[in-house]
């Protein structure tokens, strides 16, 4: 377990614990070596290597990246809010499993990336509600949007602390987003969606 005191953002313990679980019903003999800064680290000593999920922000931001350059579909100034806003979120996370942080202090790091995204993307003006047909939403739309992103980063960090569930559901989620982006015609977001699932899944 390669860093676990300074690159644990989501469940890596649990990982760790069905990995051991799934070995000894198998009869795999499994040692658990933990790697620490400072630890002198070889590669070839190991069969599996674990790794904390810094990893997967800094992947999915190098593939956002990537997929943007070929698909630049979205504003340059949006990109850069996206990951500012996700990179605060991470951090936040990652300082979070360090030392627990207030509540407050998570909540406004969701608040500024929610902001940030309405900057970037706008909010929903008009929603189509099934027997009822489109609303307006006017002014509240800003509201709603906040709430929404907001509450979901939230609901999200909170399934994090439970081994398993955010993991399958960043991947349901990619892979729907990445078939709304090929059916709507839409690379940069089927690119994401891909990326998602991806990261978190693996």
């Amino acid at each position: 377990h390669l860093y676990p005191d300074v690159m644990n953002i989501y469940g890596d313990r649990g990982n760790v614990i069905a990995l051991r679980y799934r070995c000894e019903a198998r009869g795999i003999a499994f040692t658990l070596a933990e790697i620490n800064v400072g630890d002198t680290f070889d590669p070839d000593d190991f069969d599996v290597i674990l790794i904390g999920g810094l990893v997967i922000v800094i992947l999915s931001t190098a593939g956002l990246i990537l997929a943007w350059l070929r698909y630049p579909t979205l504003s340059s100034v949006a990109l850069i809010a996206y990951l500012v806003g996700a990179w605060l979120i991470a951090g936040v996370s990652w300082l979070d499993d360090l030392r627990s942080l207030p509540n407050r202090v998570r909540f406004a790091a969701h608040s500024l990336g929610a902001i940030l995204a309405l900057l970037a993307f706008g909010s929903w003006r008009v929603v189509s509600i099934p027997l009822i047909g489109a609303l307006d939403l006017g002014w509240l739309g800003l509201l709603v949007t906040f709430v929404w992103i907001a509450g979901l980063t939230n609901a999200y960090n909170f399934m994090d602390g439970i081994d398993g569930i955010a993991g399958g559901q960043a991947v349901v989620a990619g892979l729907g987003w990445a078939a709304l982006g090929w059916s709507d015609q839409q690379p940069l977001v089927a690119a994401v969606g891909l990326l998602l699932a991806a990261t978190r899944g693996c």
